[in-house]
């Protein structure tokens, strides 16, 4: 029996779960912008707070997934 290169369909889906890594981080980190910014009137000063680490955390995994990307090449 032959064995299969996994090494394409390994390298392709891992690309595949970044695109999803970085959407998620985008979206988070838009989120976090949007709350942070205060484009909608909060009374809570905490919300702002939680918006900026949200952005922070956002950008972070945004970074380390391409990070992540450069590794794999």
């Amino acid at each position: 029996m032959e064995q299969k290169d996994t090494s394409q369909k390994h390298f392709i889906i891992s690309l595949i779960k970044s695109v999803f890594r970085l959407v998620g981080s985008g979206l988070l980190t838009w989120a976090g912008y949007s709350l942070w910014t205060g484009e909608i009137v909060y009374t809570d000063f905490f919300i702002v707070e939680v918006g900026f680490l949200m952005m922070f955390s956002g950008a972070m995994l945004f970074l380390a997934e391409i990070l992540g990307i450069l590794e794999e090449l």
